[in-house]
C-alpha cells in the first residue's frame, strides 16, 4: 500500500510540474523536467535533477543539491550579480571576510570584500559575460576557475576562486584574477 501511495504521489507531482510552468504535459517534457531515481528498495529517498524547474517554482528544501550544484549556484550568484548590478547576490556568494588579490603596477593589491562589493551598483548592468571553466572540490574546500569577458572594455579576465563550506553553505573566501586584452 505504501508503494502504491508513493507511486500515485509521484504521478501527481509529475503532472503538476508542467502546469506550474504553464506548459503542456507530454511524456518527453516529463523526462526533461524531472528525473527521479530511487536510492533504495524501501523507496523512502528520492533524488532528482531540478535543472529544468525554475527556482521560484521549487518549494522542496528537503531535497539537497549535489556539492557541485551548490558550488555552481554560488559561482552563478557571483557571475550574474556582477553582470546585473546585484550586490545582494554577491553578499550571498562571498564570505563577509573574503579578500581580492591582484597585481597592479607590478605590486600586490589587496581589496577587502566590502570594498569590492561596494563597487557593484544596484541595478547598473554591464556587458560582463561569465563562464565557469572548472570546479574542483574535496570535503569542505573547493576551487573554481571563471572566465569573464568584457567586450565593451576589450578585456578578458580569468578569476581563481577559493571556496569553503561553512555552516552547510559554500562561500567564496578568496578571489585572484589576471586580465588581458581581448
Amino acid at each position: 500500500m505504501c508503494k502504491l501511495n508513493l507511486l500515485l504521489l509521484n504521478v501527481i507531482f509529475l503532472l503538476a510540474i508542467p502546469l506550474l510552468n504553464g506548459q503542456n504535459s507530454s511524456k518527453s517534457l516529463f523526462k526533461k523536467q524531472l528525473e527521479i531515481s530511487f536510492l533504495n528498495t524501501s523507496l523512502d529517498e528520492a533524488r532528482f535533477d531540478k535543472s529544468y524547474i525554475p527556482e521560484d517554482k521549487l518549494h522542496y528544501e528537503s531535497i539537497i543539491d549535489s556539492e557541485e550544484e551548490q558550488i555552481k549556484k554560488v559561482l552563478n550568484h557571483y557571475i550574474e550579480g556582477t553582470a546585473n548590478g546585484e550586490p545582494e547576490r554577491l553578499k550571498e556568494a562571498f564570505h563577509e571576510d573574503f579578500n581580492l588579490y591582484f597585481v597592479k603596477n607590478n605590486d600586490l593589491e589587496i581589496w577587502s570584500g566590502k570594498h569590492y562589493i561596494s563597487n557593484v551598483k544596484q541595478g547598473i548592468k554591464n556587458d560582463r559575460q561569465g563562464k565557469i571553466l572548472s570546479i574542483d572540490y574535496d570535503g569542505d574546500a573547493a576551487m573554481a576557475k571563471i572566465e569573464i569577458k568584457m567586450p565593451s572594455r576589450k578585456l578578458n579576465f580569468i578569476d581563481y576562486l577559493m571556496l569553503l563550506k561553512l555552516e552547510g553553505k559554500w562561500k567564496i573566501i578568496h578571489k585572484s584574477f589576471t586580465k588581458r586584452q581581448a
